[in-house]
Order: structure tokens, then C-alpha cells, then sequence
């Protein structure tokens, strides 16, 4: 024997079916902002190594999560601990990727013997040997496996790679987002 609904009792169920079907969205929302939270950090740039990108006084969110299914890429710019106090934390461009032969000079960036092109969001921004000679790596500078070179985008004021070496791979702490 078929059963009928009356119109009353199907709009009675098809309101508890919108109602469970919107709870349930508002909790996987809910998980889904608690997760992204719990995965980002908050950093303030207290310098101006990283200007125009990052101004002193900006505050930036680093994704901690953003390396762990893939590998950081040229031009990212990335949270790492200080290479001379690993409680504090620093963010640079990364421009030497693991393995590859890097110099630095009037043209520009060469990377195993090729000039290699800056991205137009980075115009006017000339990565060069430090202006004071002092850098402490010779070119081409040999970047070990699981390393990277990263410079300032704002390169009289950065005390970056120039001037200590590379970033190793595990010191990284996330990706900005500036």
C-alpha cells in the first residue's frame, strides 16, 4: 500500500533536511577556518629589507602548511628562523634554488650561467652584489642540496644571503602572504 504525504508533512520534511544540510555546512566551515587558523602565522616586518612588498610596521601571515605536499619555489617569499638566532624569524625572497650556481652583478641575477628574468610584480627591483662589496659569498656561489639563496626585495638594506649564505630546507617555517 503507496503512502501519501499531504503537502504539509513533505514542507515539514524538506525543512529538516535544509536545516540538517545547513548545520552541517556550518560545521565543516566551522573545522575548515579553525584548521586554516591553526596553520598561519601572524609575523610583524620590523624592517625595511623586504620594502615595497613588506613595509616596516606591516603585518604578514605565514602559511605553515605550505611546504608540506610541495617544494618551495623561486620568487616565493618565505618565513625561516635567523641564521644567527634561531628564535627570531626572518622573511626573504627565495631567488637560488637547491643545486643551482647563482651570481650576482650589474645584469642581474645569473642562474648556472643564464641571465634569468624577474617577474614584472618585482620591476624596478635590481638584485645585485651588495653595494658595499662586503659580501661574503664568492660568484658563482654553489648552493648545496636542500638550500636555498634568498634576497631582500629591498637589496641596500637586506642582510640576506649576500652576506651569511643560504637557508636550509628545514629552517623554513612557511610561505607569506603578503
Amino acid at each position: 500500500m503507496a503512502t501519501f504525504l499531504n503537502a504539509t508533512q513533505m514542507n515539514n520534511k524538506r525543512s529538516k533536511t535544509a536545516l540538517i544540510s545547513t548545520f552541517g555546512l556550518l560545521i565543516v566551515s566551522g573545522l575548515a577556518t579553525v584548521y586554516a587558523y591553526a596553520n598561519v602565522d601572524v609575523y610583524r616586518m620590523p624592517v625595511s629589507s623586504m620594502k615595497p612588498t613588506i613595509e616596516p610596521g606591516d603585518k604578514v601571515q605565514v602559511d605553515c602548511q605550505a611546504y608540506q605536499s610541495s617544494e618551495p619555489k623561486r620568487w616565493d617569499v618565505i618565513a625561516f628562523k635567523s641564521p644567527k638566532d634561531e628564535n627570531r624569524i626572518w622573511l626573504f625572497r627565495i631567488v637560488g634554488m637547491p643545486g643551482e650556481a647563482i651570481s650576482l652583478g650589474a645584469a642581474g641575477v645569473t642562474i648556472d650561467g643564464k641571465l634569468i628574468v624577474v617577474p614584472t610584480s618585482l620591476d624596478g627591483i635590481k638584485y645585485a652584489e651588495s653595494e658595499t662589496g662586503n659580501d661574503t659569498v664568492s660568484y658563482p656561489f654553489n648552493i648545496p642540496e636542500y638550500e636555498y639563496f634568498v634576497l631582500g626585495d629591498n637589496p641596500d638594506k637586506a642582510n640576506d644571503s649576500r652576506f651569511w649564505g643560504t637557508v636550509s630546507r628545514d629552517t623554513i617555517i612557511g610561505l607569506v602572504n603578503p
